[in-house]
Parts: structure tokens; sequence; C-alpha cells
């Protein structure tokens, strides 16, 4: 596996984190080195120049000497320079004071305008096992349970949450301003056939639990993504990185939903338990009815959540309220019938562990 070099240079307490962040939260084919200041550092590696070079860059410093083939990367002080060329080709400069998360896009995006290097995370592609998510008509529950079962999904395999839901409430749950989505990826395939993996990592989030890629911030993004679009996205996802499932959290019925449906193992779709929920799942029965979708109706699992779930918050911690939030008992149920799933009761990001005990979740059905 080809390997891209990142080396992060400063020995301050700020740049050990960001060095931390990165190395647990980059692809695997990102090799992280990390160092203190100056030329002791580069003698280090010795001799082996990085493709990326990260450096907290103070005044009376040495601007540190790299190929030009490096891509040198500033942290700046001044949110104006951030994102743009600081001199020559092979110097950036990114906005220091934002998380770590924002920094790792940042840092992809700028690398892959600099190189036209591909990199893959899986030695040979792998079958994603894909599950939607959709309730007919609409339900306010249904983020929180797609992200509940992503979560739960995520203690056996390396899961990545697609949200396709207009005005899902998400961005607001999670408090993430930040503006990357996936039309960026939609939209980067369709300029650029290649380097999808770092495309993806230029649009990617995190979780404690899972991966995800937020919706387009206009909805109507949403209709107009074509077939092809999904098609050659799965196909990148399935060939150059080591996502083992996909949770897609969809919205109404529009020819998106259609298209992730027909890709999707199993489709489950929260009703209300009262009469009008009755009445919306029975029309949406009707309607799959009269379109003869036989082999969606087989996919399907009609699933009544609780009513008056309570006791999340927003924020990130919201993660570790999924394992025992009113609904968790369902989605184990679930698991247990559509995966054979074993509840190690531990929880969070796993897939690394795995890889290096050669486990693989697909070797347990």
């Amino acid at each position: 596996m080809e390997k891209l070099n990142l080396a992060v240079m400063g020995g301050t307490p700020y740049m050990k984190r960001l060095a931390g962040y990165i190395g647990s939260h980059a692809p695997e084919y990102v090799e992280v080195i990390q160092g203190t200041d100056g030329g002791k550092f580069l003698e280090l590696m010795q001799g082996v120049q990085p493709d990326i070079l990260l450096y907290d860059f103070r005044k009376g410093q040495k601007e540190p000497d790299v190929s030009a083939q490096t891509l040198k990367i500033h942290l700046s002080d001044g949110r104006p320079m951030a994102g743009t060329e600081k001199s020559g080709k092979n110097s950036a400069v990114i906005f220091r004071y934002q998380n770590g998360e924002a920094i790792l896009r940042e840092i992809f995006k700028l690398y892959r305008k600099f190189s036209d290097r591909e990199f893959f995370s899986v030695t040979s592609p792998g079958s994603i096992r894909v599950t939607a998510v959709c309730a007919s008509g609409g339900y306010e529950m249904q983020i929180l349970f797609s992200m509940a079962y992503a979560a739960f999904l995520a203690k056996n395999y390396k899961v990545l949450f697609l949200n396709l839901a207009e005005f899902s409430g998400m961005d607001m749950l999670l408090e993430d301003a930040s503006e990357e989505s996936f039309s960026d990826c939609i939209y980067g395939i369709r300029q650029k056939r290649t380097q999808f993996s770092l495309l993806l990592q230029s649009a990617l989030h995190h979780t404690d639990a899972f991966d995800y890629l937020k919706p387009p911030q206009n909805p109507q993004d949403l209709y107009e993504m074509e077939g092809a679009d999904i098609q050659r996205f799965f196909e990148f996802l399935e060939k150059e990185t080591d996502y083992q499932a996909v949770v897609c959290n969809c919205g109404a019925w529009n020819p998106l939903s259609a298209r992730i449906f027909r890709r999707s193992l199993h489709i489950l779709c929260p009703v209300r338990d009262n009469l009008l929920g009755k009445c919306r799942k029975e029309e949406f029965m009707r309607y799959l009815e009269k379109r003869k979708e036989e082999e969606l109706q087989k996919k399907i699992r009609y699933v009544s959540l609780p009513a008056g779930v309570t006791g999340y918050t927003k924020g990130p911690e919201i993660i570790s309220w999924f394992y025992h939030c009113g609904f968790s008992e369902i989605i184990k149920d679930l698991l247990r019938e559509t995966e054979g799933w074993n509840d190690t009761g531990d929880g969070g990001r796993q897939a690394a562990d795995f890889r290096q005990n050669g486990y693989d979740a697909r070797d347990q059905r």
C-alpha cells in the first residue's frame, strides 16, 4: 500500500495533540510523523522527505527546508490567509484556531490540489453492506434512530453514515457548523474521477462511533443527483476505502432515495404506533404494491419506536446516549436478526483494532 507521509513539526502541547488527532482519524495509508522544531526533526527522518509538512512557524524561527515535492502547510494565527497559497507552489496556510477535524479536511483539500497521486485504503475490494432508513411521510425520530443504528453497527463494522435527508436537524444536534457535505464528493467525482480517497477525506466528519457525510446545504442538490453519480460514489467507496458498512438516512421518497433502496440489504422504516402512523404505513405499502416493487418489499422492516424518547442534549456527547436510549434494545434485536450481531458492550470506534487483530466482522456472518 502506498503511503502518504505527513510530518507534524512542533514541540508545543497543541502540536502534539493535533498530531495525535490526525494519527487516530486519518486513513491508514497516512503515516504521521511528529517531532520537535527545526533541523533536528528533519535529520531524524533520515533523509526521507515528507509528502506534507505541517508546521507551526513562529517569528524568528527558520522556515523548514524541504523538497519542492513536499507540500508545506503553515498553521496561521490569521483567518484571512486560511487555505490560500503562502509563497510558491508548494506552500499553503491553514487557520490554526479551529478543531482538528476541520484542519484535517483542509490538509486533504490542499494536497489534492497540489498532487495527482492516488491512494487506496484497501488491499482488495470488498462488498459494502448498505442499510437505508426512511420514514414514509416523515418522522422526527428518524435521524436519532438512524444515528443510533449506525453507532451500534459500528461496534462490529467500520461505518460511514450518509445523511441524505432534508433539514434533518443533525447539524444542530451535533453543533456542527462546517460546510463540507456529500455535494462536495459528488461534484468532485464529476470533475475529476481520480483521487477519490483524498476527495472523501476533505469532506468527511467524525464522531466517536462512525464517520459521516453531511447532506447538501441546498436540498435541490439531492434531487439533481443522477444514477451514475451514486453508482460511481459506491464503486469508489468499495474499491478505495476500508468501510464495511454504510447507513443512509434518506429523506422523502425521491429518485435518489429509490436508488439507495435498490443498493440496500435492508430498509428500516420507523413508524409511529398510532392511527396516523398506521395510515401512513398503509399508504406506503399500497404504493409499493401498485408499483410491483416486490424486491423492495422484501427488504423493508417496519420499526415501531416508543413515543416521547428524551434525555438527549445537543453536542457530540449524544453518541454515548445512543447506547442506552429508549430504542437501544429495539436496535439490538434488529441487528441480531439481520446481522447475527453480538453485543460486545464496549462501543466506539473499533475498526482499527479489528484490522490489527486480523478480525473482519464479515467473517462472522
